[in-house]
């Protein structure tokens, strides 16, 4: 049977929903996305008037969502939908789609179990999945013993036509790109260097970390963010510990994007990148601070690191290799 796949996740550019739909129309597959956004406020646009519609009214979103997305399934008829997250699906949607007999696949960029980007309800939806699809293998087991049926390691990646070098400049000594959250922001502090920031969100940072360090609280584009990557000397990478995070998007895309990379330390970066060979690794804030007192050669590491992570199998569309070898 030929696989007609659906979609459920944000579509713009750069997203894992957009990204995952042109890779499987480019091998021919039937692809079509269902995008939530455009029902729920307060995602796309993050105006004021629109996070309290999605506050007051969330319920109402919630429920036409549930709708929309069974009405597209009938209508499309598809026999994998894959997921990703799906933070606003009820159970009871997903157990229709799955009494259609058809594939039921999760692709979670979170934890399940970090209930500032999950739910109560979220979690019970594991057993439902028929794949769910982690970057977070160390955290199988606690999957496992909630009901999920088969998890597959999908590591993070780089997509080549965002990410990569057009050899610019080195204008910015030290950056950070990614959304805010009280502990990126003492985090970054503690440094005690400025910074050029970028991301969601950080208008929330403190007026002192503002007169501080350069920031703008924008989203940037994939192609921003790469010249961005590009253009410093330095890119600082910091993980999530919510999320348990041993990797995210930035450990592939700033080498993919010819940026000199300092990033955590740990079993991950270790078996990818050879520490102050390819990148910069840290175990603490202290040893960022003794990092930046030492004089290295940003161009010749970060060159180094950008053909490692090139030359290894870190591709989105290698990592869609993995997935379909499950469907």
């Amino acid at each position: 049977m030929q696989r007609k796949i659906l979609i459920y996740g944000e579509n713009w550019d750069g997203t894992l929903a957009d990204l995952l739909c042109s890779d499987l129309k480019k091998r021919n597959i039937e692809t079509d996305i269902f995008d939530f956004t455009n029902i729920m406020p307060g995602i796309r646009k993050r105006t004021l008037i629109c996070k309290i519609k999605r506050r007051i009214f969330f319920w109402i979103y919630e429920k036409r969502i549930n709708k929309s997305f069974l009405d597209s399934i009938n209508l499309f008829k598809p026999n994998v939908v894959i997921v990703i997250k799906g933070l606003n699906l009820n159970i009871s949607t997903l157990i229709k789609i799955k009494n259609m007999g058809i594939i039921l696949i999760n692709w979670n960029p979170d934890d399940f179990f970090n209930m500032k980007n999950s739910s109560y309800r979220l979690i019970k939806s594991i057993k439902l999945y028929d794949v769910i699809a982690s970057s977070r293998e160390h955290l199988f087991g606690k999957y496992f013993s909630f009901g999920a049926i088969r998890m597959v390691f999908i590591d993070w990646y780089f997509v080549p036509d965002l990410h990569f070098s057009q050899y610019k400049n080195k204008t910015i000594k030290l950056s950070f790109v990614g959304s805010w959250s009280k502990y990126r922001e003492k985090f970054i502090d503690s440094i005690g260097q400025k910074f050029v920031v970028r991301g969601g969100g950080w208008e929330k940072s403190s007026l002192n970390f503002k007169k501080k360090h350069d920031v703008k609280a924008k989203i940037l584009t994939q192609r921003e963010m790469s010249n961005l990557f590009d253009m410093s000397q330095i890119n600082l990478n910091i993980l999530t510990p919510d999320n348990g995070d041993l990797s995210n998007l930035r450990f592939f895309e700033v080498p993919a994007s010819g940026g000199m990379l300092l990033t955590q330390r740990n079993q991950h970066s270790l078996l990818h990148l050879l520490d102050r060979k390819e990148c910069l690794m840290y175990s603490s804030v202290e040893e960022i601070r003794d990092l930046l007192t030492n004089e290295f050669n940003y161009t010749s590491i970060a060159r180094a690191g950008m053909k490692r992570i090139k030359k290894n199998k870190h591709k989105f569309h290698q990592r869609v290799d993995s997935l379909l070898k499950h469907i």
